[in-house]
Order: C-alpha cells, then structure tokens, then sequence
C-alpha cells in the first residue's frame, strides 16, 4: 500500500474515535463536520443523539454570525445525571442527559433532531404516555419550576428501539434533557375518546384539566394542539399581527402567528387591511377538514363537478351543503381515513355535518390519527 492510503486511512481512524469520545472529551463539529458532511453527534453509549440537516449553519438572530464560516454545531458535551426525583406524577424513563455548546453558539439554521433512549423496562402497552421534557437547570426537574405546560416537548416514540425523538435547536449554553413517564389519569377514562387524549395529554398537546374534553373545541386550541404536535419552530420577538383580531397578550398569539406562516390556517375576509382569525369561534368540521389537508399535504382534487358529485354519494343527507371552497379537502381528508361520517343503523355513512362545532373528542382522534401518520408521536 501507498504511504499516502495508510496516512488517509490513519485519519479516518482518528477521526472516528474522536467521535466515539462523546461524554468524556465532546465532539467539535467545526472543520471536521464541513469536510466530513457530518450531520450527527452521538454520546458514546449511543442514548443521545443529535442529528442535523446537512449544510445546516450557526446564526444569530436571524443573520450569519459576523466573521465566522458557518459550522454545524461545535463542542457539543453529552453527560448523564442520576439520583434526581421527578416532577409530581411524572416518574423519569431515562438517564438526564446535559447537552452542552461553546459560548459562541446561538442557534441552528435549519431545525434538527434528538432522540434519547428510555429504559427498555417500560411497557409498550405505555409507550404513548412517553415524553421529552428539558430545562437549563437540573435542579428544575424535580420543583415546580419546570412544568409540563412549558418544559415538554412531547416526541415520536419507538416502542421498538426504546427511543423518543423530538425536534431540537440550541436553546442555551447547557440543557438538560430526559424521557418522561406520564402517571395521569384523566377523569374520563372510560370515554370512547380516552386512547387518543391521553398521547395529546402526555405531551402537552391537548389540555384535559381546565377544558372539557365533550365541549366543542375554539379555532384557537385546535391551531394550537397542530403547531404543538408537529413540533414547529414558535416565532420569537416582536411580530407583526396577521390577523387584526389576535392579540400580542393572547397566550396562543405565537401559535397563531405560527400557524399562519407555515400556511396551517386562513383567515375570514375583513374590511381592514389584516384578515380576521375569530379565535374564540367553534371550529366547524368543514374547517378542521382544510386544516388537515394542509397539514397532511394531501392531493387535492381539481375537479369541482365530480368532487360534489363524490360528496353527495359519500354523504346523500349533507354532501351537497360542504362549502365549495373545503368539498376537496373533506373528501381528500374522508378518503385519507382522517375525518369520518355519521352512519345510519345499517352502519351506511350518510352525513358529514360541514357546519357542525368540531368536539374537542373528535379533534383528539383527528390530531392523534395525523400526528401517527406523520410519526410525530
């Protein structure tokens, strides 16, 4: 062999050793990461992994880092944490893993990954009661100042390989990152809708406690319940409003405003220059159908004429009162299994109630069945 291979495959090995060291020595991404195209950091015992879309970049605010070459993530330190009780009716699933970066790190161009491992003593027949909680202090994890409400970010379990993946971004010089057991129990068990509630609950996207779970669910709380479970990046800092009916107080103002620009929702038209959202309205079902076609992507047929005619054979008591604007998306959402009809005796579907208040039951099974089909949960 040339001196030249065994000095190149002398570097390889080195390379890949360094990257084995994650919890002892932590991994720079910096020049290794741009000639490599690295897109994943692992601790060493592989619980903790991150990964990176590639060509993702370092920047602060929403500009390049001024005088430096952009970089994926540098110094990125994994360790473990034991002996820590967990927050009330919450038991830990995992290790807590503190995931450090170098002080001049402020945040990931593009949104990536983490996925943590779980303790392969909890039940599958569990598995959807599991969640990704974080704080930037360890301590927080067993006060009351680290919450579910504000510290979870619920993931995508595989029962199978014994992870959760959540979405990730720097968010501080240290984090502190574990799985999380849900012991809940909702006052509802023995509701037909209680299977799918309790993954929404587990992870913060549904709330059981202050709402009922038979009410019809508000415009707002559902555009909620979709920004939580797809695990999109909040807006930040000053915004303008998009709808002249939200405002900037609104505890769902950055979900709206979200919402809006990954194009999830629409608003009503409106005499002043912004559009109205009418928050606090019911969600009808024909909206929850074009939020979904959204959200699922779903094809959406062009043909006006046979699409009224498919509704109107589907659905003979009601199909033809679907407004022209969502009979593609009901019928898209319908065949795609998301949204179903009302049945008669003989168990025929004969309506889908376009106009009819969308109960919060039914937007659990709705949000469950996307987020599953997306494997966001």
């Amino acid at each position: 062999m040339s001196r030249r291979f065994l000095s190149l495959m002398a570097v390889i090995v080195c390379f890949v050793f360094v990257l084995s060291l994650g919890i002892s020595t932590g991994v720079n991404f910096g020049e290794a990461a741009k000639k490599a195209s690295l897109t994943k950091i692992e601790s060493s015992d592989k619980k903790a992994v991150i990964k990176c879309p590639k060509d993702t970049f370092v920047v602060k605010g929403n500009q390049l880092i001024e005088n430096e070459v952009p970089t994926i993530v540098t110094e990125v330190y994994f360790s473990q944490t034991y002996n820590y009780e967990p927050y009330e009716n919450h038991t830990f699933a995992s290790d807590i893993f503190k995931i450090s970066v170098s002080d001049g790190t402020y945040r990931l161009s593009e949104q990536g990954e983490l996925t943590l491992t779980y303790s392969k003593s909890i039940s599958k027949v569990v598995a959807d009661r599991l969640s990704v909680w974080y704080s930037c202090y360890v301590n927080d994890f067993t006060g009351k100042k680290c919450t579910p409400e504000d510290n979870c970010l619920g993931g995508y379990v595989n029962a199978g390989k014994n992870t959760v993946t959540v979405p990730f971004q720097i968010k501080d010089e240290d984090v502190y990152y574990a799985v999380f057991l849900d012991q809940r129990e909702p006052a509802f068990r023995d509701d037909w809708s209680y299977s799918y509630v309790m993954p929404l609950w587990s992870r913060e996207i549904m709330d059981t406690v202050n709402q009922n779970i038979y009410e019809e669910i508000k415009r707002r709380e559902f555009t909620f319940m979709m920004v939580r479970g797809l695990g999109l990046p909040v807006v930040e800092g000053s915004i303008e409003n998009t709808f002249s009916d939200v405002i900037n107080t609104d505890k769902y103002f950055k979900f709206i405003e979200t919402a809006a620009r990954y194009g999830i929702i629409n608003g009503f038209p409106n005499k002043d220059d912004r559009p109205l959202f009418k928050p606090d309205n019911p969600l009808t079902r024909e909206q929850t159908a074009a939020i979904i076609a959204r959200v699922a992507n779903l094809k959406l047929p062009t043909d006006v004429d046979k699409v009224k005619k498919d509704l109107e054979k589907i659905f003979p008591d009601d199909g033809g009162k679907v407004s022209p604007w969502a009979a593609p998306a009901v019928l898209a959402v319908y065949k795609a299994k998301f949204m179903e009809g009302d049945k008669n005796d003989q168990g025929k579907v004969t309506a889908f109630r376009p106009d009819d208040p969308l109960k919060r039951s039914e937007a659990a099974k709705i949000t469950y069945l996307l987020l599953k089909k997306l494997k966001k949960i």
